[in-house]
């Protein structure tokens, strides 16, 4: 649908513009479920007629490289060889040049950016933030003090801050008013990864994986814990682990797995891109984080069919609807998640019924279409 008159005021003057400029500024270093949420909504601004697409990176990477694949105008200013107010300075210049309408900012440095850029250009901007912090700082630490000043960003010159789910909102609470903070939900391509092959693994019986980037947070430690818990109970059966992802933690983690004596029923697959027919390939998934948002990894195995078994915590509760799409585990310990994944295991009902309940939920709330509708209706009432 293509969008007209829209006024747009800037510090040089006023301009109507027949289309919505968005523009999107983030890191792009890693390719993680931010990166992947971000592409996924590029996807549909870049085919909506109606809007005009522009993306700031700070990194070249997986994600930078998609979005010139799909033709939208990529520019990187590389924070490896750029101080902040460098990148400020080019920002700026930028800013000028394409003079969007809306600027959407994704992670800290970049808020600051978008921030300032609202400031001295009068150009509206918002933020997503994609999960809560995975570390507690000292207010009088550099970290801290960088958070303290994201805060005020946020809070006084960006309109709106976006939380990915309602209990990501109810956290933001303690940094925001609420009045100043929405929630949209993350969206996931149905039709593509129902057209996604799995991938043809060793015939064995049963495959469980986790999937994501081996940092403390995500608790690899629990999964390998209760992969050894579920052989040393059934050490018979077929049943083999799989670790899909990479990350700092990779070392240690397979050598906590080898010396548990799972060499042969644990595999780690590092780093795989798309992760989307490994995840197809798998019967279960674990998700056993501290905390989560909304993770893109849980809407396509949600999509794909895969029975999931999760810490029920964060964005978690809500996306598997209470318990009616997943296994949800009070207790974050690899005792807990055994018994969860040997009781679905041995209840093929239960396990369909959590098929069918997850991707009705997805289809109904968590599409693509639907994220990419709500985020183009929160920008035309911030701008018009």
């Amino acid at each position: 649908m293509l969008i007209s008159h829209i006024h747009v005021d800037y510090s040089e003057g006023r301009s109507l513009s027949t289309s919505l400029k968005v523009l999107h500024v983030a890191s792009g270093d890693l390719w993680a479920g931010a990166e992947v949420q971000l592409y996924t909504l590029c996807r549909q601004q870049q085919a909506d007629q109606g809007i005009e697409l522009y993306v700031v990176l700070m990194n070249e990477g997986e994600l930078a490289r998609r979005l010139r694949e799909m033709g939208a105008a990529v520019k990187v200013f590389d924070e490896s060889e750029l101080s902040f107010s460098k990148i400020l300075a080019r920002f700026l210049r930028y800013c000028k040049d394409v003079r969007p309408s809306i600027i959407h900012s994704h992670r800290r440095k970049e808020n600051i950016l978008a921030g300032v850029c609202s400031v001295l250009l009068r150009i509206p901007s918002i933020r997503t933030v994609h999960g809560a912090s995975e570390f507690d700082f000292s207010p009088l630490s550099a970290k801290g003090l960088i958070k303290r000043l994201d805060d005020l960003v946020g809070r006084y010159f960006q309109k709106r801050v976006v939380a990915v789910s309602d209990d990501l909102k109810q956290k933001l609470c303690s940094d925001f008013p609420e009045s100043h903070l929405s929630v949209v939900r993350n969206g996931v391509d149905l039709e593509g990864i129902e057209a996604v092959e799995k991938v043809q693994w060793a015939s064995v019986q049963t495959r469980i994986g986790i999937v994501g980037r081996l940092t403390p947070v995500k608790r690899i430690d629990v999964f390998i814990d209760m992969a050894a818990e579920y052989c040393r109970k059934y050490p018979d059966s077929f049943c083999h682990f799989y670790v899909i992802g990479d990350g700092p933690l990779f070392t240690e983690s397979k050598q906590r797995a080898e010396s548990l004596g799972l060499s042969q029923r644990l595999h780690f697959l590092g780093h795989v891109s798309p992760a989307i027919p490994s995840i197809k390939a798998l019967d279960y998934l674990v998700m056993c984080s501290d905390h989560e948002g909304t993770p893109m990894t849980l809407l396509e195995a949600m999509t794909a069919r895969v029975p999931i078994i999760a810490h029920d915590v964060g964005g978690l509760n809500e996306l598997l609807d209470r318990g009616r799409c997943g296994v949800l585990v009070k207790n974050n310990s690899a005792q807990e998640f055994e018994k969860a994944l040997s009781a679905l295991i041995h209840s093929e009902q239960r396990s369909s019924e959590f098929i069918e309940n997850a991707y009705s939920r997805v289809k109904q709330y968590y599409s693509d279409e639907a994220c990419a509708k709500a985020y183009r209706d929160l920008y035309l009432t911030l701008i018009i």
